[in-house]
């Protein structure tokens, strides 16, 4: 591995590893909303819940207008595209102060590369057998965050020293 980092510079090998953890955020996050969609349609279509729903507005006396629920898993799909924009828009904050070689944003990204090491491990045993697809993409997820992890030991960002007067 040290071949590897040697061909880069400090500065090169942390905007690498940004553009390697926005790719893990986007990778992550796109994987999610596909997943929560697909979970939420089979829900809102599920006739259990449909009849649940119905009994439930007409015990409080609503009426509720024809294709509700599909208005209901737009809000939701909605809602959880914000919540997935925010994440990432405050990640690329993080990002840009990592570059600018700020330590609080050097150990949180060390945790991150960590725990998305960790999660692309669970998801590439996880749907091995039911989608090669997916578990090859987060193969290679996980290997950007291996690099990310890996390399934070070889560029670290040291304690800044006080001035002695």
């Amino acid at each position: 591995m040290r071949t590897l980092y040697s061909k880069f510079t400090t500065k090169s090998f942390r905007l690498l590893s940004a553009v390697f953890f926005l790719i893990g955020d986007i990778s992550f996050a796109g994987y999610l909303y596909y997943s929560m969609k697909t979970d939420l349609k089979v829900l809102l279509n599920n006739p259990m819940f449909k009849e649940l729903f119905q009994k439930t507005v007409e015990d409080q006396g609503l009426k509720l207008p024809p294709k509700f629920n599909e208005g209901i898993l737009e809000i939701f799909l909605q809602s959880i595209i914000l919540f997935f924009i925010l994440g990432i828009i405050a990640h690329v904050i993080i990002y840009l102060f990592y570059v600018n070689e700020k330590r609080i944003t050097y150990l949180y990204l060390r945790f991150v590369s960590a725990m998305g090491i960790l999660s692309a491990l669970f998801m590439i045993i996880n749907k091995i057998s039911a989608s090669p697809v997916i578990s090859l993409g987060f193969l290679l997820v996980g290997l950007l965050y291996f690099f990310n992890f890996t390399g934070f030991f070889y560029f670290p960002i040291l304690p800044k020293r006080k001035k002695v007067n």
